[in-house]
């Protein structure tokens, strides 16, 4: 069986709700098998996420100006 989590445990891992992560398997942007009332993601597919999303590194604003 593949190493697996379920939305509580990807929305931990990327920093959102479990709800976030749900919607986010509905949009297709990660895919999950469906078990029950909750989701199986594949380890592997949760880090894919987190890399994807990784936002690029921004220049700080300077502050009271």
């Amino acid at each position: 069986m593949l190493d697996t989590m379920t939305t509580r445990e990807a929305g931990e891992r990327l920093g959102i709700k479990p709800r976030s992560v749900v919607a986010l398997i509905r949009l297709g942007l990660m895919t999950a098998t469906k078990r029950g009332r909750d989701y199986a993601i594949a380890r592997a597919e949760v880090e894919r996420y987190a890399v994807e999303r990784r936002p690029a590194h921004r220049a700080a604003k300077p502050r009271g100006e």
